[in-house]
């Protein structure tokens, strides 16, 4: 009885974070995956913002103290202006 009552509320919990998760909405339209050059190496990096530019293969944007962010490729760019759980601020 306690295992099952235990189960069930594992499964509950597991069901509302995965469709809690499916359903956030987007505030940023842009997402990038890319790298940063560390210490120790390259490490992985998420950036997010509502403004990009090209120069050459880069891309960059600028943080509202102005100061300009350039992430080099590799990098994968995600726009969720299309998705539908964006919300446009």
């Amino acid at each position: 009885m306690k295992t099952t009552i235990l189960t069930l509320l594992l499964l509950t919990t597991t069901l509302l974070t995965v469709n809690c998760s499916n359903n956030k909405q987007k505030e940023w339209k842009y997402e990038i995956h890319g790298f940063v050059n560390t210490d120790k190496g390259l490490h992985e990096a998420i950036w997010y913002t509502d403004t990009i530019d090209f120069d050459g293969e880069s891309l960059f944007y600028h943080n509202s103290d102005g100061t300009k962010v350039t992430i080099n490729p590799p990098f994968i760019l995600h726009d969720h202006s299309l998705d539908s759980t964006y919300v446009n601020r």
